[in-house]
């Protein structure tokens, strides 16, 4: 049944049924003093560089929220986006990680008038003209539709603006959509405390560094095993330096998502996060695997630091990856380990937790997550039916806001919401 449409002097649209929402472009929009606002300050910090604006049922998103999507969707080459993502606050996130489907999506999406539909993922991905400009969705059986699956259009000139089940008139929700360069490279090193890294690990590296595209873009990561800390850069000009110069062994200083980004020689091209400098022995996160001595970098104390594997990733997706290790020849003694997993929710940046035993000695701690809504692999395996206590922080919110910890079962800190004081604490076995 089509949707027909009743427009009176009224600022409200009568429609029953469902079918097209064209046509309602004429609705007066919100002025920009209204209530409709971004979650952060600007639209490049909100999620780290994803955009995302508050919506308003029965209100028509303002002019600079229509431009702000214009600006974040054209300023990508699309070429270079591997990956789209959109969800709302109020669903989990739909991801298109084909390249040649995404690449498609992106060319017709940034051009007016444009349609384009694929299958990826399991679902039908759209872009197509609705209003003052393109629309995309997900999971819909057309554009500018009253849809179920999820919808992006704040350009329609009207309240009808998408969103997540029901796509015309829907409730208050926050809308995202985040655009990833597919990955251009993935490695690995692993070093045991005391040793040095192999000339062959940082001939490995240097390989990849070369094989990166100019101006491929971000997101840059690095990421260690040692406590899970991980630092990511989404800036894609800083991205393209930052690489540039780790490929001559040059210096180079950015500030990226919050932290100073540093790269410089250290017998060989060095990169490290929060530093003060490069070829130091503090810093939450140094990765240079050229060096000839046990100072490998790494996690917290990057001068003879623990053993861990540490790993720098460009862009996201599917990448080759290449993991090379040093040999030691150790004895060990099996043991029933538990692995502890980290969910991280909204402002994981500025969150952080630590696990000590029963007699108050530290087992294991991680900070540094740079990723929402993200699963995290921590390198921290409690032994089977001991006792832990677990303190849960976040100085900047009071509190992890969904976020938690979980051991087999058992989500930890998931009682820390927002405004419950700088740290949470709580006693369990690992069982």
């Amino acid at each position: 049944m089509r949707l027909w449409l009743l427009i009176t002097l009224a600022p409200q649209v009568a429609a029953t049924g469902t079918g097209p929402v064209d046509g309602l472009t004429d609705r007066p929009a919100v002025p920009e003093d209204s209530k409709l606002a971004l979650l952060e300050e600007n639209t490049s910090n909100v999620l780290q560089g994803t955009w995302g604006y508050w919506f308003y049922q029965s209100q028509t998103p303002s002019g600079s929220v229509c431009q702000a999507y214009k600006n974040y969707v054209n300023g990508k080459n699309y070429q270079s986006v591997g990956k789209i993502s959109i969800w709302t606050n109020l669903v989990g996130k739909v991801t298109c990680s084909d390249k040649n489907a995404v690449q498609n999506l992106m060319y017709n999406w940034q051009r007016m008038n444009s349609r384009y539909s694929v299958n990826c993922n399991g679902r039908t991905w759209r872009v197509g003209p609705c209003g003052g400009w393109q629309e995309i969705c997900a999971g819909c059986s057309s554009i500018c539709q009253c849809n179920s699956g999820i919808s992006i259009r704040p350009c329609i000139g009207n309240y009808n603006w998408g969103g997540s089940g029901t796509t015309c008139s829907a409730a208050q929700q926050v809308l995202y959509m985040d655009l990833q360069a597919g990955s251009s490279m993935k490695y690995s090193y692993t070093v045991q405390q005391g040793q040095s890294c192999t000339r062959g690990q940082c001939n490995a590296w240097k390989a990849q560094l070369n094989q990166v595209p100019v101006n491929s873009g971000g997101p840059l990561t690095l990421h260690s095993s040692y406590n899970g800390a991980k630092y990511t850069c989404n800036d894609n000009n800083a991205v393209n330096n930052i690489i540039a110069n780790l490929k001559v062994n040059g210096r180079y200083n950015v500030v990226c998502n919050g932290q100073w980004w540093r790269t410089g020689p250290c017998n060989g091209p060095e990169i490290c996060v929060g530093c003060g400098s490069v070829c130091q022995c503090s810093g939450p996160m140094t990765y240079r695997p050229c060096i000839v001595n046990s100072n490998f970098g790494g996690a917290g104390r990057t001068c003879s630091p623990p053993t861990q594997t540490l790993t720098m990733t460009v862009g996201s997706g599917k990448p080759t990856t290449t993991t090379t290790s040093t040999s030691t020849t150790t004895t060990t003694t099996t043991t029933t380990k538990v692995r502890v997993l980290m969910k991280t929710f909204m402002l994981p940046e500025f969150s952080s937790w630590a696990i000590k035993d029963g007699k108050g000695k530290a087992v294991c701690k991680g900070s540094g997550y740079s990723n929402w809504y993200e699963t995290v692999k921590v390198d921290c395996k409690l032994k089977f039916q001991k006792s832990y206590r677990v303190t849960c922080m976040n100085s900047k919110v009071g509190g992890w806001a969904g976020g938690y910890l979980q051991v087999k079962n058992k989500k930890l800190c998931l009682g820390y919401k927002w405004s419950q004081g700088k740290s949470w604490s709580e006693t369990f076995t690992a069982r």
